[in-house]
């Protein structure tokens, strides 16, 4: 059974509001100067320090002209263990906190990272432009369509660097795997693939119980409904809840849909159906381990799937896009690209230089860049996601 998004006026009305943008009709959120002076510090806060926040931590601590000044997070042990971690990168001490307003109303800190569950992000984003600090963002941007919506408007009504963390986007071989299918050097581009196939582990079957003491567990729920806590629900597995996250959809999705989107040079889709279930997972887990999401735009369409219980690569990749052309096929991933079946008697080729978010977002500081259209385009790869989920969430509700 499929969905189609046509069906949810509201929510299509909303995904085309926030893909097209909103007038902007505030007052501006930012004040004062836009960057820090050239030639000081660029004083950065981090919010949410494990997994992905520790990641960042170790990158933005070896760049130059950039000091990681204070960590927050709502569990205590994760902060100090990402403190104990700095110290030893920087040599020297930081600020931990565990309220995140109380980074926001200091006067040291010229920008904030936030990867904390997907639920605070449009939370804390607003609320850092509002305070007049610059934003990193990881993905998704948002954990809802309305939220995009909101974020978009707050970055338009401030000046401030407002960056999401789409480390893939800037990836050199990505960027011209994009440019050869744009350029028609594998014919016209019907069919674009999206996917992610590996074999996680079950969360397994946990009892609510009392949360760490060092955790402030009702500051983590933040506006998602009131609920005891369960290890399940908490540090990663939230994820695969939809109070917090988005499944794999937001997790891997918004990497490899983002590419095949841009590499279709397409932006709102005309519908949206989705099909798929937890088939094979017997935990706690709520959002679906197996799903396939079929994106249809005015000449051209876009899978998603994602399988999260089999080794079988699809196109001999894990995780990556195809696309599929009347000249060849490009297939592209992490690692690099590659044409088949073009007629060549050598298939071009690209390999992976790595990512330069993290150096993006400071020079775009550091040179007032508010990268207000890389922003709005994001919003629109991070909505497709969104729909995604709600075309398949309809489904299943029959």
């Amino acid at each position: 059974m499929s969905s189609s998004f046509e069906d949810n006026k509201g929510s299509r009305r909303r995904f085309l509001e926030s893909s097209a943008g909103m007038a902007a009709g505030m007052i501006s959120l930012g004040s004062g100067n836009m960057s820090p002076a050239a030639n000081s510090k660029l004083q950065i806060a981090v919010i949410g320090v494990r997994s992905r926040g520790r990641q960042l931590i170790k990158r933005f601590a070896k760049l130059d002209g950039v000091r990681i000044h204070a960590i927050c997070d709502i569990d205590l042990a994760q902060a100090n263990r990402a403190a104990g971690e700095l110290r030893d990168l920087q040599r020297t001490h930081c600020r931990i906190e565990r309220d995140y307003q109380n980074v926001l109303a200091a006067g040291d800190v010229d920008a904030v990272i936030i990867a904390t569950p997907d639920h605070w992000h449009a939370p804390m984003c607003i609320d850092a432009l509002k305070a007049g600090k610059h934003v990193f963002l990881e993905t998704p941007m948002s954990h809802t369509v309305a939220e995009t919506a909101a974020i978009l408007l707050a970055a338009r009504n401030s000046d401030r660097v407002v960056f999401c963390g789409m480390q893939q986007r800037s990836m050199s071989h990505m960027q011209s795997a994009i440019e050869h299918v744009r350029a028609g050097k594998i014919g016209s581009v019907r069919l674009a693939r999206a996917w992610t196939s590996h074999r996680r582990k079950s969360i397994g079957l946990a009892p609510d119980g009392p949360a760490p003491v060092d955790v402030d567990y009702k500051t983590w729920l933040g506006s998602a409904p009131s609920r005891d806590f369960n290890p399940n629900r908490f540090h990663y597995s939230w994820r695969w809840f939809w109070d917090y996250g988005g499944g794999e959809l937001t997790n891997w999705g918004i990497h490899m849909i983002d590419i095949a989107r841009l590499g279709l040079g397409v932006g709102q889709p005309n519908r949206v159906t989705a099909s798929g279930g937890k088939y094979h997972f017997k935990d706690d887990q709520e959002t679906p381990d197996t799903l396939t999401v079929n994106y249809d735009f005015a000449d051209s369409t876009l899978i998603w799937e994602h399988r999260e219980w089999c080794t079988r690569q699809i196109e001999g990749r894990s995780a990556g896009a195809a696309f599929y052309g009347d000249h060849g096929t490009l297939i592209v991933d992490r690692s690099g690209w590659k044409i088949y079946d073009s007629g060549e008697a050598v298939p071009a080729t690209g390999t992976s230089r790595g990512d330069t978010v993290a150096e993006d977002f400071v020079a775009a500081i550091r040179t007032g860049d508010t990268r207000r259209e890389e922003l709005q385009s994001v919003a629109i790869s991070t909505d497709l996601c969104h729909v995604g989920n709600m075309a398949y969430r309809q489904q299943s509700a029959g």
